[in-house]
């Protein structure tokens, strides 16, 4: 499986985050010049739901062979819940993420339709090491530290297994970032998940060896009143898993993965 693609498409809206940080200094518009986002310390919880659609696709490849599943659309849920003490220097997040897909149409397996749905659940502890002092447009930089679950459930195919349920969890890694204008504000996020634990149904692909997972989003915020903003963006998530050894699924050595990139539409209340 080529992994060229997949990284090319994550380095697009982490580009895009880098390119505002580097910038700030010079944007204007007719809203007016950006200014760092001091995450509105009035506020002390904020809770978002949001929804959109999700373009997913799968491949796995070993020595001498290579299993697929063709891009399809499905959709896309997230909740996400911040608690930050007012004039501190830390702040809370706890993340849930689904995407739920299915891929129509296969030939050669029973049943021809298979499910995919990926589920990930975050909490970490964010620090803000630049909070209320200028240091080149780092004032809003948020760095996190944190653990997080993975659990992908697929339906079982056969003569082949195309995808397995697994699950893993392990350290998250987190950077968020912000910057507003006189209208609306921009955010980024930066999630790299590290698993310690992976564990895998159905026929064994191999010894686990390793894992990353890699969440990339950006975002434009618009606040209707004090208390209720609207936002929508991108997000793209890479996940890719090394096996060693030969397994039961007959690609010795695999590396399998699952890139997909979804357009979510969010409602955020703060208070």
């Amino acid at each position: 499986m080529r992994r060229g693609p997949q990284v090319r498409c994550l380095l697009l809206p982490l580009a895009l985050v880098l390119g505002v940080v580097a910038a700030r200094p010079a944007i204007s518009s007719e809203y007016g010049r950006g200014e760092i986002d001091k995450d509105d310390d009035s506020k002390t919880f904020s809770i978002a739901a949001a929804g959109g659609l999700t373009s997913e696709g799968y491949g796995i490849a070993g020595t001498g062979g290579s299993l697929s599943l063709p891009r399809s659309w499905g959709s896309l849920l997230e909740t996400e819940l911040k608690y930050r003490p007012s004039a501190s220097d830390y702040s809370l997040r706890m993340i849930y993420r689904q995407t739920q897909t299915q891929f129509a149409g296969l030939t050669g397996i029973t049943p021809s339709t298979l499910e995919l749905t990926r589920r990930n659940i975050g909490v970490s502890i964010f620090l803000h090491p630049f909070s209320g002092s200028s240091h080149g447009g780092l004032d809003s930089l948020q760095i996190g530290l944190g653990y997080y679950f993975l659990l992908r459930s697929a339906t079982a195919t056969t003569p082949t297994a195309i995808v397995n349920s697994a699950s893993q969890s392990g350290i998250l890694l987190s950077a968020l970032y912000a910057l507003k204008f006189s209208k609306f504000r921009t955010e980024g996020a930066l999630d790299v998940a590290l698993p310690h634990r992976f564990s895998e149904e159905g026929k064994k692909t191999g010894y686990f060896s390793s894992a990353l997972n890699i969440e990339v989003s950006a975002k434009i915020v618009y606040p209707l009143n004090d208390w209720l903003d609207v936002a929508g963006g991108l997000l793209l998530h890479s996940n890719s898993v090394n096996y060693v050894g030969t397994g039961e699924r007959g690609l010795p050595d695999a590396t399998e993965g699952q890139l997909g990139y979804g357009i979510p539409l969010e409602l955020r209340v703060r208070f």
